[in-house]
């Protein structure tokens, strides 16, 4: 064979092999262009589930839908921006909200907070957040402070309480984001209503778990009092 038929027999081997894998360049782009749409599909579907199961959920663990409203404000304002009513609202109405009471010596040194939480607060705290306690796209936690004792009122107790807050937040978000399932975390807010002591002794009457419990402060020695809440509105 001469060497132009050499080349001609290989061009023509080259355009057969090109065009095989075209055939199959296309049939693979079809293919993926089917699996893209089945998952836009089940997206769309698992989304759908979701809503509904939202719903759900609302429906059997939201007591109060006015709780949901409250909540929609607290989670849009900064700190200092609620006000009291919006504060002694949300203490009002967390009656019947899952929550835990939590009470520590006003000289608590923020850093170790979580640790001077009583174990029993521990032990209710991580029954509150469980996995299958939290609803992905409904559950809030809602975090409260304030200064307990003769001198609640001065302002550096109350940014104690503040900061104390902040920092067990902070603590508690490391600890449980796993199974927070992206809950957002709110506030914490500073409780100062006139009528804030004789709420919390109203929780204590009501409530036998909010009750101080081992060696928390009782009374009104000066120590911290913080309010986590789990609201599903």
């Amino acid at each position: 064979m001469t060497p132009s038929g050499r080349v001609w027999l290989t061009m023509l081997s080259l355009l057969a092999v090109t065009s095989c894998y075209t055939k199959e360049l296309a049939e693979l782009s079809k293919q993926i262009q089917d699996v893209n749409g089945q998952v836009t599909k089940l997206q769309t579907a698992v989304e759908f589930h979701e809503k509904e199961l939202s719903k759900l959920w609302r429906a059997a663990h939201c007591t109060n839908p006015k709780v949901g409203e409250l909540m929609d404000e607290l989670e849009h304002c900064d700190s200092d921006q609620c006000t009291d009513r919006n504060i002694e609202h949300s203490l009002n109405y967390g009656f019947d909200e899952p929550h835990v009471v939590m009470r520590v010596p006003l000289g608590v040194d923020p850093k170790q907070v979580l640790k001077s939480v009583d174990p029993i607060r521990g032990g209710q705290i991580a029954d509150k957040l469980r996995a299958d306690k939290i609803a992905k796209g409904v559950s809030r936690i809602l975090f409260l402070a304030m200064a307990v004792g003769k001198e609640r009122d001065r302002i550096e107790n109350g940014q104690k309480a503040m900061n104390v807050a902040r920092q067990l937040k902070s603590e508690l978000y490391q600890q449980y984001k796993q199974q927070l399932l992206g809950a957002p975390l709110i506030g914490p807010f500073r409780v100062t209503c006139k009528e804030r002591t004789q709420i919390l002794t109203a929780y204590s009457r009501k409530i036998p778990d909010d009750r101080p419990v081992g060696n928390e402060p009782k009374g009104n020695s000066p120590h911290i009092v913080i309010w986590l809440f789990k609201v599903d509105c």
